[in-house]
């Protein structure tokens, strides 16, 4: 929608119009202007349909009073005047982007005066660049008109703030808020807690990892819940993303022939530019480690499947069982056959003729009276029985250095 209209150029002058070209609001937008036709402007103006030129012109008009009232020497007089309960006021209006959540101090940036409301909110709504966690506000500060004398209304101002540094109209406030960032959605993203050792920018404690809005993160859903107000504090708790939805549904494809995503989190713990502290927690703190592992399989999938000789694959996940997050296939006495390949931390297979086990994050394994079973690969066991399954041996094992094995000959531990 847009109309075209006719200005004289001896009531808008070139640098005028410029600064309204260059300036458009939601209400009114000089899309295109022209002035070599004579001693006028023509102009395309959006926001109105046709027939609403004498609508458009007024409004230009309008836009202009405003511009020239900014730009004019500034005096008391100019503010509107309101009553309220009884009491005559002043009043401007303070345009700003403004924090005050898990801070001893509010956090203010972008701070503009108006006296002309309309013209505060639309620069609190088109012009404000909001910071994630911060809304935009219009306050309203009123000055008692009671309280001025002859010579206050005397005064003359280069500006509406240095007015307002003069009179502070705080005598009273309202606040509109007109909008508020609370960032992206980062629910199913990889966050991390942390805090500072010692001082802020020294060294960082890696004390948590998991699933944004799981868990012990379920309250952090959008950017604006990773903000803690602790950025510049020791020992006090921070949070930061590690991936996002994005980059572990991309990471799942690229490894797609991965068991785990664990390794993409240790290179993002350690290539993100943060330096852990090596004497505490880190990312290879053993608690923290676990985690790492359980996660890692967590968002890849957890998966276990047969592989036969012909190449079919059976996939028997739904086998699988998980309490907190310390996934179990059972399978006793099946009589499957086959490959079994699998990433579960548990595996009970008693009873099969499986030839092979593949379980890249098994910790534990029993796989007794399993007469075809000839290799395991599993490198994180360490614990393994496998009595009355006569084809395995040690060297068809690859296991944990530390395995403790029971059912083979030698029952003592594993050497690699």
């Amino acid at each position: 929608m847009a109309v075209w209209i006719k200005v004289n150029k001896e009531d808008i002058s070139l640098e005028e119009l410029n600064q309204l070209f260059n300036n458009p609001t939601n209400k009114f937008d000089i899309h295109y202007f022209n002035g070599s036709k004579g001693d006028y402007y023509e102009m395309e103006v959006r926001g109105f349909e046709d027939g609403q030129q004498k609508q458009a012109k007024k409004e230009l008009f309008n836009q202009l009073k405003n511009l020239r009232r900014q730009d004019e020497i500034v005096n008391l007089s100019v503010l509107d005047q309101i009553e309220y309960k009884g009491e005559e006021y002043l009043v401007v209006y303070k345009a700003q982007q403004y924090r005050w959540e898990d801070t001893a101090d509010p956090e203010i940036d972008d701070v503009k005066y108006f006296i002309d409301e309309n013209q505060a909110k639309v620069y609190a709504e088109e012009e404000i660049l909001l910071n994630v966690g911060f809304q935009s506000q219009v306050e309203s500060r009123f000055l008692k008109i009671s309280s001025l004398s002859k010579e206050d209304w005397k005064r003359e101002f280069d500006s509406i703030e240095e007015m307002v540094n003069e009179y502070d109209f705080d005598d009273y406030v309202e606040t509109q808020t007109i909008d508020y960032n609370e960032g992206k959605d980062i629910t199913g993203a990889v966050v991390v807690e942390w805090n500072w050792e010692k001082y802020p920018g020294y060294c960082r404690n890696l004390t948590d990892i998991g699933i944004a809005g799981e868990g012990i993160f379920y309250s952090l859903k959008k950017e604006k819940d990773l903000i803690t107000g602790n950025e510049e504090s020791t020992w006090h708790k921070n949070y930061s993303l590690l991936l996002t939805k994005e980059e572990i549904k991309e990471f799942s494809k690229i490894y797609e022939k991965q068991d785990s995503l664990k390794e993409i989190l240790y290179e993002k713990l350690y290539d993100s530019g943060w330096q852990w502290n090596d004497f505490g927690h880190n990312p290879n703190n053993k608690q923290i480690r676990d985690k790492i592992c359980k996660l890692g399989i967590e968002l890849k999938g957890i998966f276990a499947f047969i592989e036969k000789e012909n190449g079919e694959k059976v996939n028997i996940s739904n086998e699988i069982k998980s309490q907190s997050n310390n996934w179990k296939l059972i399978i006793n006495d099946k009589n499957y056959e086959g490959k079994l390949i699998t990433n579960v931390f548990h595996i009970q297979c008693d009873g099969n003729l499986f030839s092979e086990i593949k379980a890249s994050e098994a910790r534990s394994i029993r796989c007794e009276d399993c007469p075809n079973l000839e290799e395991i690969s599993a490198p994180n066991c360490i614990e393994l029985f496998c009595e009355n399954s006569p084809l395995l041996k040690e060297e068809n094992m690859e296991l944990s250095y530390d395995c403790d094995i029971e059912g083979l000959e030698k029952r003592n531990q594993l050497k690699m």
